[in-house]
């Protein structure tokens, strides 16, 4: 199995206020006046309010368990015996030398495997015709 941590879900969009407001009007000239005139107080400004839009919704996480059961194995054993093929010994012992074992060496090998058929090697040619 392979686990893999993956980031967390990003945090959605803030919701957004705009506000906004009128340049602020210039400012008077200098007026230089005998008396002082005072300003009145200042008039109350138009405040426009726009709503942001809605949140984008994220999809809930899930989490997902897979559990597999074992394989149901079905073994048919079948024995075919391919016969024998004539071959140079030598060549075939330069070719697989280290990796050869003797014929008792290699029933014992393949009775450990679980290897039940007949394999032991057949009766050399030699020893059918003696006289």
């Amino acid at each position: 199995s392979v686990f893999k941590e993956l980031p967390p879900i990003p945090v959605p969009p803030r919701s957004v206020i705009i506000k906004r407001c009128p340049p602020p009007p210039e400012k008077p000239r200098d007026i230089i006046i005998e008396r002082w005139i005072p300003y009145g107080p200042p008039p109350e400004r138009r405040t426009i309010v726009e709503c942001a839009p809605p949140p984008i919704e994220y999809p809930r996480p899930f989490h997902k368990i897979i559990v597999c059961e074992g394989v149901q194995t079905r073994i048919i054993r079948r024995f075919e015996n391919l016969g024998i093929t004539q071959k140079n010994p030598d060549a075939y012992i330069a070719r697989y030398g280290s990796t050869l074992l003797s014929p008792t060496a290699l029933v014992q090998e393949a009775r450990r495997c679980g290897v039940t058929e007949d394999i032991s090697p057949p009766m050399p040619l030699s020893s059918m015709y003696t006289t």
